[in-house]
């Protein structure tokens, strides 16, 4: 049967499963969500908030509602301990008073604090009750706030639309009422808005009003915060020297009133605006101020960030040893924090100056070691950089093949690039590749004929030296009578040296004969002109099953193995020059083999002949088969991947949304069954992901030691339930624990039991046994000898035909109508992540033997599954960062059922921002949760560095669709406490969380 075709696969995947949800996946929003509060924030809790907290407990009454009121103040710094009962009660006092205007501010302080809390729904309520009782009261500016609280409660559930339709409504009504200052914090918000759609023009004429108006009111605080953000804004869109002016005119306010931190990052910011205006003598200036400030914060990430800034003026300015010296102490600091990303852009910087020094030896060793660090952060972008930079630097060197390669690198991983360009470089040093191996092909040939020339010259020299000693010798003759003494000693001279002419001839004849017939590999001496075999040593006459007698004399037309006798008729091809001929065969038990024949004329005698030389390749033809297998599974590993990703993303937004809606549903109800049937569905579904996932290019299983004893019996039955197969279990009472990814075991098994069952129609008996193995050779070229769990599947179906046996592991081949083609591939593929190895044994009508190889552990604690406890919640702050809006809606309503506080962002510098913002709080979020990857923007790996930087002790939590991801196996080495694959149940969620939390309580 012929390889299905990868297009056709793909259409069968995405008709089937893809298409159903791929439209309902939106392009959601990537910005910097910045908190929008009507009132400032204090730092810490103050004086007077301790004294109303300890006034509470001896209060009642009117007395008690006005601290309540008082404490749920939002510029109040309120214990997150005390906040939800002081919300409940206040909540519950509301109800009996009466419609004044101290009603009116309590609730809007409750919608405040409850869209804080995620409680969009409630939090909307209240803001509608406080909207309807400013309008009966005529109260235009308490219409005003209560709609800028309606606007917020929007702004964080991201409804962008409804936010500033209501954001400008209430700066309307506040600007009519004459309240300057509220009104100016809502123009801040709708400046918010605008900046996070990229709507710069409005969101510059936003802030452009709340500078006019805290001018108006003499705000000094609230300009410098408006001069900043107008800043920003021209830094976003490339006005350089606008924001220059507007970075300028804040700095004095925050030299004389901002913190530490808020003037180091103020002037770091002027320098890198002086850097884009090609003043990086100023730039230096305003680096070495901040530099000090971030020693003097000891924040190590600002540290970092700000060597490397100066240390990119220095070099613009060509002070290299400094440069140098700076970016050092950059690596340091970033080698002790395991930034991988910032050390691939150190390494690239370092190398990039020892490329204008000349060093290109040791520029090319820091792009290594700079694209090895970007490797381990999974920076696609500086991989493809630094390719791009060591093809120009092996093009300066002259080593066109490295520079192509290097690019066409660079080429598949960056398709952001401009295609033509590449192009061109691409011809341009393939043209110079092709030159450079005419011109090696020339020198060759070259050499081959001065070797030659060589030769004839010493064949004249003989001959001349020939010719010297017989003209003496007839020299000597004529003069005999004269000089008898002299030629007789001259011909005893002339005897000497023949004498040791045959001796030598002898003794290489000896040695030629010595190597001929001692070689192991077998070997033809065959007349040309005849096609007769001259002479054949021990292993040739093996081969062709004779004695070396009898092998003599014959022709190579009469000569066996017939598959050798069809490699020889290319005989008549040959030429001067040796000649190599391929061929492959089935062997007496029909396995495939493979050799190699060379050819090499030879005269002797003076007779032109071939010296024939068999090889046997087989284990070298394995292996490559082997090394092209584990590419092709590489080659569609990225594929594989981003499909199992987005598959599992939109998986676990459908199974959220089931569990969700059946947990507010009582158990007995025929909709709570379906919706569990629904579940179930979707669980099935997952498998499809899991196959994809087995051989896409990834990091390590998540491995455990188990023991396969309960686990095999477990699989065959599961596997098999409900059909016509028998299963025979044959498994050794001493097996040797295994470290596996339990998950990818079971899948595994799965793949080989379907492929068994399907072998014999689903009828007849599979054998699975398991038995301990020393290998004392390596099994495979990746797979070394060692102690093995050996695992055969055996059925007794049609077989396997010779004609497909080299397509059966291959992703996408398939003999069986329907199915993706990705089993067996699969099995293939975690076997050899586990470092084990798979191969299969068939013969047709007869059947199949599959047998895989684990590594196995002689001693060691086997791991035990642990029931996981029902929905555990909490009353933790949680913030979450997905870009998919459908999951987004699933963690707020998930979360929200299991008791926490939850803020929800869509992209890592969204994150980091919000976190930041907590922190100056003092508000910290006792937990995050991150998704992995975020197309076109920083994903949680990224973004959990930067936030541990800030909070050394922030727990996280990462997530991903793709669970292979070297994030996923090692989630502590990038700084996580948890990881959850996509899609997981609610329980699973309840679970992680309360266990990660816990680990510190």
């Amino acid at each position: 049967m012929k390889r299905m075709p990868l297009t056709i696969v793909r259409a069968r995947v995405v008709n089937n499963f893809l298409i159903r949800w791929a439209l309902t996946v939106l392009a959601v929003m990537f910005f910097v969500l910045a908190t929008p509060v009507s009132y400032g924030a204090a730092p810490a809790i103050d004086a007077e908030t301790l004294e109303l907290q300890a006034r509470l407990p001896r209060s009642d009454g009117d007395e008690r509602f006005r601290i309540l009121k008082d404490l749920l103040h939002p510029d109040r710094n309120t214990d997150s301990t005390d906040l939800a009962s002081y919300l409940d009660e206040a909540q519950t006092m509301l109800v009996s008073r009466p419609d004044d205007e101290t009603k009116i501010d309590v609730l809007g302080r409750l919608s405040w604090h409850r869209a804080r809390q995620g409680d969009k729904e409630i939090a909307l309520e209240f803001a509608d009750q406080a909207i309807a009782m400013a309008t009966e009261r005529g109260d235009r500016a308490q219409q005003g706030v209560a709609r800028y609280f309606r606007a917020v409660v929007f702004y964080r559930q991201f409804q962008v639309e409804e936010a500033m339709e209501e954001a400008r409504r209430s700066a309307e009504l506040l600007t009519a009422s004459d309240h300057k200052r509220e009104a100016a914090k809502t123009y801040t918000l709708i400046g918010a808005i605008h900046r996070s759609q990229s709507e710069y023009d409005l969101a510059l004429a936003a802030h452009r009003t709340v500078l006019e108006i805290a001018t108006e009111i003499d705000d000094d605080a609230g300009m410098a915060r408006a001069a900043n953000n107008i800043g920003l804004i021209y830094w976003n869109i490339g006005e350089y020297e606008k924001a220059r002016a507007k970075f300028a005119s804040v700095l004095p306010y925050y030299r004389n009133h901002g913190s530490t931190s808020t003037l180091g990052s103020l002037l770091s910011n002027l320098g890198l605006v002086h850097i884009d205006l090609g003043q990086p003598e100023l730039a230096l200036e305003y680096l070495s101020e901040s530099l000090g400030l971030s020693r003097e914060s000891r924040s190590p990430g600002e540290l970092a960030r700000v060597l490397s800034n100066l240390a990119y003026a220095n070099n613009k300015l060509g002070n290299f040893d400094l440069a140098m010296s700076q970016l050092e102490e950059t690596m340091a600091i970033r080698e002790a924090g395991q930034d991988f990303w910032g050390m691939s852009r150190t390494l690239g910087s370092m190398a990039g100056i020892y490329v204008k020094r000349n060093d290109l030896e040791t520029a090319e060793r820091l792009y290594m070691r700079a694209l090895d660090a970007a490797g381990r952060a999974n920076a696609r972008s500086e991989i493809a950089e630094i390719n791009r930079a060591l093809s120009s630097l092996y093009e300066a060197q002259g080593r066109p093949g490295f520079a192509l390669s290097a690019l066409r690198s660079a080429y598949e991983i960056d398709k952001l690039i401009d295609a033509g360009e590449v192009r061109e470089k691409l011809v341009e040093l393939e043209t110079a590749r092709e030159l450079a191996e005419k011109e090696l092909e020339n020198s060759q040939a070259l050499a081959a004929k001065e070797r030659e020339l060589a030769r004839n010259k010493q064949r004249q020299v003989a001959l001349g030296v020939l010719s010297a000693v017989l003209l003496v010798f007839a020299i000597q003759l004529a003069f005999y009578a004269r000089s008898r003494a002299r030629t007789l000693s001259s011909i005893r001279s002339y005897v000497t040296r023949l004498e040791e002419t045959t001796t030598s001839l002898t003794e290489s004849e000896q040695r030629y004969r010595s190597v001929f017939n001692n070689a192991v590999m077998p070997n033809y001496l065959v007349a040309l002109d005849t096609g007769t075999i001259l002479d054949a040593n021990e292993p040739a006459a093996e081969l062709s099953s004779l004695t070396r007698e009898e092998i003599k004399n014959i022709t190579v037309d009469a000569l066996k193995p017939e598959w050798l006798r069809g490699a020889l008729d290319n005989l008549a091809k040959l030429s001067d020059e040796a000649l190599q001929v391929s061929k492959s065969w089935l062997d007496h038990e029909h396995e495939r083999k493979f050799s190699d024949i060379w050819m090499n004329p030879v005269s002797v005698d003076g007779r032109r002949c071939a010296l024939i030389t068999v090889h046997d390749a087989t284990e070298e033809r394995r292996n490559e088969e082997e090394r092209l297998r584990i590419d092709k599974l590489e080659s569609i590993g990225n594929l594989a991947g981003r499909i199992a990703h987005d598959f599992n993303n939109a998986l676990f937004a459908i199974l959220g949304h089931i569990t969700l809606a059946r947990r507010r549903l009582e158990p007995g109800d025929e909709a709570a069954q379906l919706l569990v049937e629904a579940e179930q569905a979707v669980d099935q579904t997952s498998r499809i992901t899991a196959n994809l996932i087995a051989f896409a290019r990834g990091g390590d299983p998540h491995r455990e030691l188990h023991d396969i004893r309960t686990l095999l019996p477990e699989a065959a039955r599961f596997f098999l339930s409900g059909s016509g197969t028998e299963v025979h279990m044959e498994m050794a009472n001493d097996l040797w624990p295994v470290e596996i990814d339990i998950n990818q075991f079971k899948q595994l098994m799965h793949s080989l039991i379907l492929n068994g069952k399907d072998a014999m129609a689903d009828s007849g008996t599979l054998r699975v046994s398991a038995r301990n193995h020393i290998a004392e050779k390596p099994l495979s070229p990746s797979t070394p000898a060692g102690k093995y769990i050996r695992i055969d599947v055996s059925d007794t179906g049609v077989g396997i035909s010779n004609d497909i046996r080299d397509k059966v592991l291959d992703p996408f081949f398939t003999t069986k109508l329907g199915s993706e083609g990705l089993g067996l591939a699969s099995a293939f593929a975690i076997a050899t992540r586990h470092s084990g190895w798979l191969h299969f044994e068939s013969e047709q009508g007869i059947g199949s033997t599959f047998t895989v190889y684990l590594p196995a552990q002689e001693v060691g604690q086997r791991s035990e599954q642990s029931g996981e406890s029902v929905d555990p919640g909490g009353r933790e702050h949680i913030l979450v960062m997905d870009d998919d809006k459908m999951i987004q809606q699933v963690y707020r309503g998930a979360l929200s059922h299991l008791g926490y506080e939850v803020d929800i962002v869509g992209d890592g510098e969204s994150a980091v921002a919000r976190y930041e913002e907590m922190l100056e709080l003092q508000e910290p979020y006792d937990l995050v949760i991150m998704d992995l990857t975020v197309p076109g923007g920083m994903g949680g790996k990224d973004a959990m560095t930067a936030i541990r930087s800030m909070d050394p002790d922030a727990l996280g939590v990462v997530c991903s669709g793709y669970s292979h991801d070297p994030v996923m196996s090692n989630c502590a080495d990038a700084g996580f406490s948890a990881a959850l694959t996509k899609p997981f149940s609610l329980s699973k969620l309840a679970a992680t969380l309360r266990e990660t939390l816990g680990s510190v309580h």
